[in-house]
C-alpha cells in the first residue's frame, strides 16, 4: 500500500506554514490580561481583523510570560510543523537560524498598505500606559521621511479621544513622553529615531542616556529587512556580513546593535517585505501576506505585462514607442481610477519609474520629459513654442535622486496625492524611501530586470502601488477595483511573473532538482560527470578572398508602410490590450544623403549603374540625386507617399545599395579560441520550478514510483494539490476514458502509468527511470516522446539528465538574423545520455547483436559515451536551427580531441578519482528520426563512433 501523504487537506502553499505560532492560551492573566485593552485595540483597528489578531499575538508574547525568548517559540514550532521541519531539517539548524535567538524577538509581517504603523504605534503607547515597560525605541533604517511620518502618527493617536476613552479608567492618566534626539531619555518615553541617530549618539540629546538608570529597552524596528539584508543564509548558520558598500554600513550596525546590547531583551520587527534575498524570515510570529491582503480587498491588484505581440516581429519597440505604452497606461489609468465625486476626480494616479542607478534615472527622466512635452503640444494644438511645453512637461516629472528629506522635491513628494499637484511622472532608484507611502501609485515601471531580481526587491517595489486609495469609499472601490500595471520588457516577463507568483503565493509549483549522492536514494547513482570547455573570444582583420562578381537585386523594393504599429500586449490580470504606436521615421532626404556619402568615401571604380531602365550612371560616382531619384521610383511602386520612410523601409535601401560597393580588403573574423576542460557535474545542476497549473497542458512531468521518498514533501503536497484541483473523476467520465489514448502508455502500462486520471505526471518503474532528477519536466511533445523511447530503451543506458534551459552546460552559437543582421546566442542541449561501454557491449553480444564498432571504441581505450541530443520538432523551421547543429557539432569535436590529449584538469582527476574516458557524440532530432536513432542504439551503431575512430586512428599515425 502506498504511504499517504502528510497532509490532510491540498490548499495553495501558504507562508504561514513558516510563521511561529505563539500558543496565547498559555498568558499568565496575572501578569498580562488582554481583555483590559481589547475595547481600545478594537477602536484603533476597525474591521481590520488581521490587526487586532496580530496585536493580541504580539502583546501576549511580549507580556504573557509565555516564552523565555524566540528559542523556545522555536522549538515548540519545529516540533508541530513539518514545513519547518523539512525546510531545515533539524532543530539545532533551524535554531542556528534565528537572528536573535536569545532575545524574545519576533517579525510581523504585513502587506505594504495595511496599516503596519498603527501596530507599531499600539505596541509602544500600550506597553508604556500599562507600565510593561518604561522606556521603548522605535528604530527605523536612515530615513528622516519614516521617522516624521511615524512621529506626526504617533501624536495625533496619543491625542485621539475616541482611542482615549477606551482605555481603563487606570490607565488613562498614564504619563506617556514622545522624545527624539534633541531630548535626553527619561522614563515612560517612545524615541522614535533611525539608525543614524542611535551609531551617532555623542552629536545628539540621547546620548548614553536611552539605556542608563533602566533595566530594559524595549525595541521596535520598522522596515527591519534592512537590518536583516546583511544575514547570509548557509546550511548550518546565519552569518552577519562584515564588508560592504559604505551606504549598507548603517544597516549592518543596526543587526549589530540588536545582537550586542544586552539591555535589548524584547525586540518586534516589522515588514512588508520579509525576505533575505529569496529566503524567507524565520522568527516571523505573524503573517498578513499580499494574498491575504488581496482576498481582503485590502491592497490592489497586481498586473504586470506577460507577452507583447506587434506587426514588427522580433523587432523591439523603440524609447518612443515604450513611452507611448506608458504614457497611454498612465491616461488610461487617470480615467478608469480617478472615483470622480461631485463632478471632480477624487484621486490622481500617477506613474513611477524604478532605475536601477541614479545616473539612469536622471538620463531617463529627461528623455521622458522631452516625449511627455511633445504629447502635450500635440494634444493642446500645438499653440505655444515647444519650451513652453517642455516646462509644462518639467512640472509634472520629478527626478528623485537622493534622499528624500534632502531633495529638493521633497514638498512635491509630499503633496503627490493632491490635486492641485501637477507631478505625476516620479524616476526613482529601487529603494525610493519605505516611509513614503502614498496610495494613487496606479503604473510601476521597471527599468531593468535586476530592479525584480529578488523576492526582497519584488516585494519592496510592488509595495510602492499596493495601497488602495483612502479617501475613495468602499463602494467606489468594490465597483472600480484598482489594479496597479507593472509596464516591464517582455524579455523577463518569465521571470516576474514567476517571482510574482511566488510573493503573491497564488501559484503551486514543484520543482525538479537531482537527487544528492549522499541522499542514500537509489537513483542518485545515475549522476554523472560531464565535461565543457572554456572558450577565450578573439577578433582579428583577415584579407578577403578575391571578389567574384556578387549576384545583384535589380529592383529596390520596399514595403508598404502605415503610420502607426499595431501591438497588442497581455497583462497578467486585465488580459490583452491593443495599442497603436508611432512608427519611427526617417526622410528620403537624409537617406539619400548617407547613401551617397557611402559612395563618395569608396575609392571610385569605373563602371556602369543601370537601376532601371529610365535611370541608369554610367563612369561616375553616384550622386545624392541620383539614389534619390532610385528611392522615389520604390516608393511609388510601393504606393509610399511623402517624404518619410521607415526604419524598415530605410534598412532595405541601405541593403540594396550596399551590393554596389566594392568590398574592402580586410573583414573581420570573431572566433572563440578553446581554452581548458570544467567540469559539469550533474548533482550541482541547479533546480527548476513550474507551476501546477502547466502540468498537462504545454509541460509534462515524469516520476519514478518511489517518487514518495524521492520529492520531497514540497512536491508531495504541489502533486496532492494537482489532484484536488482536478477533482474526482466520475463513473460517468470515467466510461469516456475506458483505457489511456496514448499509444506507448497502451503498450507498456505495466511499466508506466498515469499520476492521475488520463493525463500528465507519468510514473515510471523506477529501474527504468535512469535519470538522478526527482522529477523531470518536458515542455514539447517531441520531448515527451524522446523520454518514452529512453524508458523503452532503458537497458542500453547507464544514465541520462533533461538538460535546464538555461545554466547548466552552454554551447555558444552565431548565425544572420534573416540573413542579415549577426547575432550571437547560447544553447543548452536538452539530454545528456552516457552509457557504460563495457555494459552495453555485454548486453548487445546477449542479444546476439554485432559489435564491432563498439570493440573498435573499447580498443581505443573508451570507457563510456556520452551522447548530446537536441529535439526539435518535424514543422521546426527556426533560422537558429542549422547554426545551434554546426556550432555543437564542432564544439564536440573539439571536446573529444581534448579529451583524447588528456586535457582534464589534473586536480580534478586527483581529487575525484577520475580516470573515465569519455566519448561525445551530439544528434539535433526530430520525432520521425526516433525510429531510426534508436533503433541505431540498440544495435550498437552510429556514424559518429566511424568518424570519431578514423580521427582518433590519424591522430595517432600522426596524419
Amino acid at each position: 500500500m502506498a504511504r499517504q501523504a502528510r497532509h490532510k487537506k491540498a490548499v495553495k502553499l501558504n507562508l504561514s506554514e513558516h510563521t511561529l505560532e505563539v500558543n496565547e492560551k498559555r498568558c499568565d492573566l496575572e501578569l498580562f490580561d488582554f481583555r483590559e485593552i481589547e475595547d481600545w485595540v478594537r477602536q484603533l483597528t476597525g474591521s481590520r481583523t488581521y490587526q487586532y489578531e496580530a496585536l493580541k499575538r504580539t502583546m501576549i508574547y511580549l507580556w504573557g510570560d509565555v516564552y523565555k525568548n524566540v528559542n523556545e517559540l522555536a522549538r515548540e514550532n519545529f516540533k508541530k510543523k513539518d514545513s519547518i521541519q523539512r525546510r531545515f531539517l533539524s532543530e539545532d539548524n533551524f535554531q542556528r537560524h534565528l537572528p536573535l535567538p536569545d532575545k524574545l524577538s519576533g517579525v510581523i509581517h504585513l502587506a505594504t498598505g495595511t496599516g503596519k504603523s498603527y501596530l507599531i504605534f499600539a505596541i509602544a503607547y500600550l506597553s508604556v500606559v500599562m507600565k510593561k515597560i518604561k522606556r521603548v525605541l522605535v528604530l527605523g533604517p536612515p530615513s528622516t521621511v519614516i521617522e516624521a511620518g511615524l512621529r506626526d502618527k504617533f501624536k495625533r493617536l496619543m491625542e485621539d479621544p475616541k482611542l482615549h476613552s477606551k482605555l481603563p479608567p487606570k490607565y488613562r492618566h498614564a504619563p506617556v513622553v514622545l522624545l527624539d534626539e534633541t531630548r535626553p531619555a527619561e522614563d515612560y518615553g517612545i524615541f522614535i529615531e533611525n539608525i543614524n541617530a542611535i551609531y551617532n549618539k555623542d552629536k545628539n540629546a540621547i546620548g548614553d542616556t536611552l539605556f542608563s538608570q533602566t533595566d530594559e529597552v524595549l525595541v521596535l524596528s520598522d522596515e527591519v529587512h534592512h537590518a536583516y539584508t546583511h544575514l547570509t543564509f548557509t546550511d548550518t548558520d546565519l552569518v552577519l556580513e562584515t564588508k560592504g558598500k559604505a551606504e549598507e554600513r548603517h544597516e549592518r550596525l543596526w543587526m549589530k546593535f540588536l545582537r550586542e546590547e544586552r539591555k535589548i531583551k524584547r525586540h518586534i520587527g516589522f515588514t512588508g517585505t520579509p525576505y533575505n534575498q529569496d529566503e524567507y524570515f524565520t522568527d516571523i510570529i505573524y503573517n498578513y501576506a499580499i494574498p491575504d491582503a488581496l482576498g481582503d480587498k485590502q491592497i490592489k491588484k497586481i498586473n504586470p505585462i506577460l507577452h507583447t505581440e506587434s506587426e514588427d516581429p522580433g523587432r523591439e519597440f523603440t524609447q518612443e514607442q515604450a513611452f507611448e505604452i506608458i504614457y497611454r497606461t498612465h491616461l488610461d489609468n487617470r480615467e478608469t481610477y480617478s472615483y470622480p465625486q461631485a463632478g471632480q476626480p477624487a484621486v490622481k494616479p500617477i506613474t513611477i519609474f524604478i532605475a536601477p542607478t541614479q545616473s539612469v534615472a536622471i538620463k531617463k527622466s529627461e528623455e521622458f520629459i522631452i516625449f511627455l512635452g511633445a504629447q502635450l503640444k500635440k494634444a493642446d494644438g500645438g499653440g505655444h513654442p515647444d519650451s513652453y511645453y517642455e516646462g509644462l512637461a518639467r512640472d509634472k516629472v520629478i527626478c528623485v535622486v537622493s534622499r528624500l528629506a534632502e531633495s529638493e522635491y521633497k514638498q512635491k513628494l509630499d503633496d503627490i496625492e493632491s490635486l492641485a499637484e501637477p507631478a505625476e511622472f516620479i524616476f526613482a532608484v529601487e529603494k525610493l524611501s519605505e516611509g513614503w507611502d502614498v496610495d494613487n501609485v496606479f503604473q510601476i515601471v521597471p527599468m531593468q530586470e535586476r530592479v525584480f531580481n529578488s523576492k526582497r526587491l519584488i516585494s519592496q517595489v510592488l509595495g510602492r502601488g499596493l495601497r488602495i486609495p483612502r479617501q475613495v469609499p468602499h463602494p467606489a472601490i468594490l465597483s472600480e477595483y484598482p489594479v496597479v500595471t507593472v509596464t516591464n520588457h517582455e524579455k523577463f516577463a518569465d521571470h516576474i511573473r514567476e517571482l510574482v507568483h511566488y510573493v503573491t503565493q497564488c501559484e503551486v509549483y514543484l520543482s525538479s532538482a537531482t537527487l544528492k549522492p549522499e541522499s542514500g536514494l537509489k537513483r542518485a547513482r545515475h549522476n554523472f560527470t560531464l565535461f565543457n570547455i572554456l572558450y577565450t573570444p578573439r577578433s582579428t582583420l583577415v584579407d578577403k578572398p578575391l571578389a567574384e562578381d556578387r549576384a545583384q537585386r535589380d529592383l529596390l523594393l520596399l514595403k508598404p508602410q502605415t503610420d502607426n504599429l499595431k501591438a497588442t500586449i497581455t497583462y497578467m490580470v486585465t488580459g490583452d490590450k491593443k495599442f497603436e504606436l508611432t512608427r519611427t521615421f526617417v526622410t528620403v532626404e537624409e537617406v539619400a544623403y548617407n547613401q551617397a556619402r557611402r559612395f563618395s568615401l569608396r575609392a571610385f571604380e569605373s563602371r556602369q549603374y543601370a537601376f532601371s531602365d529610365d535611370i541608369q550612371v554610367n563612369s561616375r560616382v553616384l550622386q545624392a540625386e541620383d539614389i534619390r531619384l532610385v528611392i522615389r521610383g520604390a516608393m511609388e511602386a510601393a504606393g509610399i507617399m511623402g517624404d518619410r520612410l521607415s526604419l524598415e523601409n530605410a534598412q532595405a535601401i541601405d541593403l540594396y545599395f550596399g551590393q554596389f560597393i566594392g568590398p574592402g580588403k580586410q573583414k573581420p573574423k570573431r572566433e572563440s579560441i578553446p581554452g581548458n576542460l570544467t567540469p559539469v557535474k550533474t548533482a550541482e545542476m541547479d533546480r527548476t520550478s513550474l507551476r501546477v497549473s502547466e502540468v498537462g497542458k504545454d509541460v509534462s512531468v515524469f516520476l519514478s514510483e518511489d517518487y514518495e521518498t524521492e520529492v520531497g514533501a514540497d512536491n508531495l503536497f504541489a502533486l496532492e494539490y494537482l489532484k484536488a484541483v482536478r477533482g474526482k473523476y466520475e463513473e460517468k467520465q470515467l466510461e469516456l476514458f475506458t483505457e489511456p489514448s496514448d499509444d506507448f502508455m497502451k503498450k507498456h502500462q505495466d511499466h508506466i502509468r498515469f499520476f492521475y486520471g488520463y493525463q500528465a505526471p507519468y510514473v515510471v518503474n523506477t529501474s527504468l527511470f535512469k535519470t538522478p532528477q526527482n522529477l523531470v519536466r518536458v515542455t514539447s511533445t517531441p520531448e515527451k516522446l524522446f523520454i518514452y523511447e529512453l524508458i523503452k530503451h532503458s537497458r542500453y543506458v547507464q544514465a541520462w539528465i533533461k538538460s535546464r534551459d538555461m545554466g547548466f552546460y552552454a554551447i555558444d552559437y552565431e548565425y544572420f538574423r534573416k540573413g542579415k543582421d549577426r547575432v550571437r546566442s547560447s544553447f543548452n542541449p536538452d539530454f545528456f545520455i552516457k552509457i557504460d561501454l563495457n555494459r552495453y557491449v555485454r548486453t548487445l553480444q546477449d542479444e546476439g547483436t554485432d559489435v564491432q564498432q563498439l570493440r573498435s571504441l573499447q580498443d581505443q581505450g573508451f570507457d563510456s559515451i556520452i551522447k548530446v541530443v537536441e529535439i526539435k520538432s518535424d514543422e521546426d523551421d527556426d533560422e537558429t536551427t542549422p547554426a545551434k547543429k554546426r556550432y555543437a557539432e564542432e564544439h564536440f569535436a573539439v571536446l573529444n580531441q581534448k579529451l583524447q590529449e588528456g586535457a582534464i584538469p589534473a586536480e580534478f582527476i586527483r581529487d575525484h578519482g577520475f580516470i573515465e574516458r569519455q566519448l561525445y557524440t551530439f544528434d539535433l532530432l526530430v520525432p520521425s528520426q526516433y525510429g531510426a536513432w534508436f533503433s541505431n542504439l540498440a544495435k550498437g551503431r552510429d556514424e559518429s563512433y566511424v568518424k570519431i575512430m578514423h580521427g582518433v586512428k590519424a591522430q595517432g599515425e600522426g596524419v
